[in-house]
């Protein structure tokens, strides 16, 4: 019997993982706003990018014979969800949660004297493989029997 969906337990798992980092994240920023307002806006960035990864396991996967096309709505979901939605959402978190995140977790971020911030070529990096397994994931879940081929070898 279950009580919760998916789709729920998706979204409260992401706010619960978002405020987590959030409050991780929050302590170990050196000359910034480290104000309550601060904390709830990076939770709220925090857990739209874990929805946002999370929510192609919501959608039924599409199965398709070797010989026929996509369905039109699939190839709308799919351009959506990667070309629009996902890298919006990773945009808008670069500055408030992967750039601390990724400061944190490679030791640019600590309390040292000599704190730097991660370059600008790692958080491109790490924002692009972000990007390409999330797509990887999403295609390989929606789209299982194919039809996805050319966002595969794109991510």
């Amino acid at each position: 019997q279950k009580l919760i969906k998916g789709e729920s337990a998706v979204v409260a798992s992401s706010m619960a993982l978002g405020k987590m980092i959030a409050v991780i994240i929050e302590p170990n920023l050196v000359g910034v706003d480290n104000s309550l307002s601060a904390l709830y806006l990076r939770w709220i960035v925090a857990s739209l990018l874990l929805m946002t990864i999370c929510c192609p396991y919501a959608l039924r996967p599409v199965y398709i014979k070797s010989s026929s096309q996509l369905p039109q709505n699939a190839s709308i979901i799919v351009v959506a969800y990667c070309a629009v939605i996902l890298p919006l959402i990773i945009i808008a978190s670069v500055r408030l949660v992967l750039e601390p995140l990724i400061g944190l977790l490679t030791g640019h971020n600590s309390t040292a004297f000599y704190a730097t911030s991660p370059k600008f070529s790692e958080i491109i990096g790490y924002s692009a493989a972000l990007w390409g397994v999330s797509v990887l994931s999403m295609v390989n879940h929606y789209l299982p029997s194919g039809g996805g081929e050319v966002w595969k070898r794109v991510a």
